[in-house]
């Protein structure tokens, strides 16, 4: 029973954490959305990570090729 009762928290735990990250989130700015919608297509980057950064959200950029720089981007898109 115990076991029962300890899966049954660890279960609601991970559903709040979940649900209250996806609630926090913002939309991303049209210049994200412009990039993932043209990953397949794109010459410049490979794949848009969004990350948290000293309480601002900041999007990591992969470049396609490797003798390229990484830029890391705030919201407006500023390196």
């Amino acid at each position: 029973m115990r076991k029962l009762i300890l899966i049954y928290l660890m279960l609601l735990a991970f559903v709040l954490v979940f649900t209250a990250c996806n609630l926090a989130s913002e939309p991303e700015p049209d210049w994200v959305k412009q990039i993932l919608a043209n990953l397949g297509d794109d010459k410049d980057y490979t794949a848009v990570y969004k990350c948290d950064y000293r309480d601002q959200t900041v999007y990591y950029a992969i470049s396609s090729c490797c003798d390229r720089y990484d830029p890391l981007f705030d919201r407006e898109q500023k390196r």
